[in-house]
């Protein structure tokens, strides 16, 4: 099982970063320096509330942030971002594994990021369990995964129907789901995190 997931990962990953070799080293570029941008925005407006708690703890710390793989829909206005981040910890459990969704309307543009919270791999020893685990996460687990509400995210990125019938891509008050982060009892609310153009 392991060896077939390494294939598949291989595949997505070869196929997701040779759509355009330059417009993915640009769109790597552009993505660590809007992570970075929403990280120094949090460090500096301390009174200001992360809604997802993802980028603002790492506002205290060094870090190394690595922008691992893009998979890209087909028309790339839309891509699951999977990243790792490595801080220095006394323990050695240095690096965490990450995927954003990342959503613009025109190639040309920069992607707004929307970290996926659903999973989080936290301290790992090495950066390679950290990005194995959680492509592992998105690519068949998140399957099984339900929100608050109940609602099932139906298929993962391993998935031929990924990007038309997961719970990520559910139009919601003309907002994608992935968008959205749950509110109160039967309330999505907007997700804003700084614009990166």
């Amino acid at each position: 099982m392991r060896h077939l997931f390494t294939i598949i990962l291989l595949f997505f990953t070869l196929f997701a970063n040779s759509k355009d070799n330059t417009r993915v080293i640009r769109d790597k570029q552009k993505i660590k320096a809007c992570i970075n941008n929403n990280i120094q925005y949090y460090k500096q407006n301390k009174n200001e509330i992360d809604p997802l708690n993802f980028f603002e703890p790492y506002s205290e710390r060094k870090i190394e942030l690595t922008i691992d793989s893009i998979c890209y829909r087909k028309d790339s206005l839309i891509a699951l971002i999977f990243i790792v981040i490595k801080k220095n910890r006394k323990d050695g459990f240095n690096y965490d594994g990450w995927a954003l969704m990342g959503y613009r309307y025109s190639i040309n543009q920069s992607f707004k990021l929307y970290p996926i919270s659903e999973y989080g791999i936290i301290a790992m020893s090495s950066y390679k369990e950290a990005i194995q685990l959680i492509q592992y996460c998105i690519f068949y687990k998140i399957k099984d995964k339900k929100d608050r509400f109940g609602n099932k995210f139906v298929c993962g990125l391993s998935s031929k129907d990924f990007w038309q019938k997961s719970l990520f891509f559910k139009i919601i008050r003309n907002r994608y789901y992935f968008q959205t982060i749950l509110g109160k009892p039967d309330e999505y609310i907007d997700l804003e995190y700084q614009n990166c153009d």
